[in-house]
């Protein structure tokens, strides 16, 4: 089955990440993202894996922050990797968050605090005034599930202001949980392997960010590696040295313009009518989806 595509418009007018309304960005971004956890944690797959929106855009208790904290489980619910991404103290910039550790308490403008991961805390961003889409491609098919969420300002659509986040069940059957400032990603994933057991990223240690490897003339699986690689002599008995997708229309990045920007897309013109099978981009440097509307 094809993956869901919702695309939403606010004009300048109109767009407020800071909105608390039901039609206001942030607001809007939740209820899919609660329909989705919803569907996905019925899954028999997520018996023990199940996915939990720990904060959102009611649980701010101080100006400019405004976000989500999401937690994925593992081992029987019992280990749980966590993600945050959202304005926390500044309405221009995004803060990024990916780690093991949560501190779940009203600090952070009510949002608590996610420690031993990774994180990037400048990335841009614009809370109001300039025209906003939100783009959410998503999938509950058990076993192969995910959901990627990816913004387009065009006030400048090539930079930061167009990074998204992501939740994908990966190959091993674990969640990853991640966010990304151009090609580096804030990222963190369940292991269980003669390297580590529990979530990390895939350096498996606090500092070094992971990235995604991008293609600029052809398409693979997609996948987070370590950026500044973890010696693995044998994958078998060793464990992996990357996160990858299970459903196999996640694919990755393209580095290739216009196609990495959030939204375009890439029609195969020569497969079924030369419309219907196509690759967007989720977001800027977020995975590509490949959409195949044939019969």
């Amino acid at each position: 089955m094809a993956p869901t595509i919702k695309w939403q418009r606010w004009d300048s007018a109109s767009y407020n990440w800071a909105g608390t309304a039901a039609t206001d960005a942030l607001p809007s971004l939740e209820a899919e993202l609660d329909a989705w956890i919803t569907a996905v944690n019925g899954n028999a797959s997520n018996t023990g894996r199940q996915i939990t929106k720990e904060r959102g855009y009611a649980d701010s208790t101080t100006a400019n922050y405004h976000g989500l904290v999401i937690s994925a489980g593992a081992n029987s619910n019992a280990a749980k990797g966590y993600l945050a991404y959202g304005t926390y103290g500044s309405a221009t910039t995004k803060k990024l968050y990916a780690g093991p550790t949560y501190a779940d308490d009203t600090t952070n403008g009510g949002y608590g605090t996610i420690s031993g991961g990774n994180a990037d805390t400048s990335v841009s961003w614009y809370s109001s005034g300039q025209e906003a889409n939100l783009l959410i491609i998503s999938d509950t098919t058990d076993g192969q599930e995910f959901f990627c969420f990816g913004p387009s300002i065009p006030a400048s659509p090539s930079t930061a202001y167009c990074e998204g986040f992501y939740i994908m069940k990966c190959t091993d059957g674990e969640w990853s949980l991640c966010a990304n400032d151009g090609g580096d990603f804030v990222h963190t994933h369940y292991f269980d392997d003669a390297i580590s057991t529990g979530w990390g990223n895939c350096a498996r240690n606090t500092s070094t960010d992971t990235v995604v490897t991008a293609s600029q003339y052809g398409y693979t699986r997609f996948s987070v590696v370590p950026k500044t690689g973890l010696d693995i002599a044998d994958s078998a008995t060793d464990g992996r040295a990357d996160a990858v997708a299970a459903n196999p229309n996640l694919l990755q990045t393209s580095t290739s313009t216009p196609y990495v920007y959030t939204g375009n897309r890439r029609v195969l013109t020569t497969l079924g009518t030369g419309q219907n099978v196509y690759i967007v981009s989720s977001a800027y440097y977020g995975p590509a989806v490949l959409i195949d509307l044939r019969p």
